[in-house]
């Protein structure tokens, strides 16, 4: 059986997977990998699923995401309130 590499969508250096050892003459068995982006090449796309370290990071990135979205979102509700504070203020200020 032959191995095969999947050509990666993106630019890439030469390496060789940490976890199966695979290179880009010598890639995974089909449907073949591919080196993640934004990875140091040291992981194949196939061994990424299975290493407990690129969940971890993953996982982490995900976490950091959340954070964010949440901070915007607070931000956003502050917003709000206070455009509805001066609203509400001006409110006062025409009835009176």
């Amino acid at each position: 059986m032959s191995r095969t590499r999947t050509p990666s969508p993106q630019p890439y250096e030469i390496g060789m997977c940490r976890v199966c050892g695979c290179t880009d003459d010598d890639g995974c068995p089909p449907p073949g990998c591919w080196w993640p982006p934004g990875g140091l090449h040291t992981i194949c796309s196939a061994c990424a699923e299975l290493d407990p370290a690129a969940k971890a990071a993953r996982r982490a990135q995900a976490i950091d995401a959340l954070w964010q979205r949440i901070e915007d979102q607070q931000e956003a509700v502050l917003s709000l309130k206070a455009r509805r504070d001066r609203l509400v203020e001006l409110e006062r200020r025409e009835a009176s």
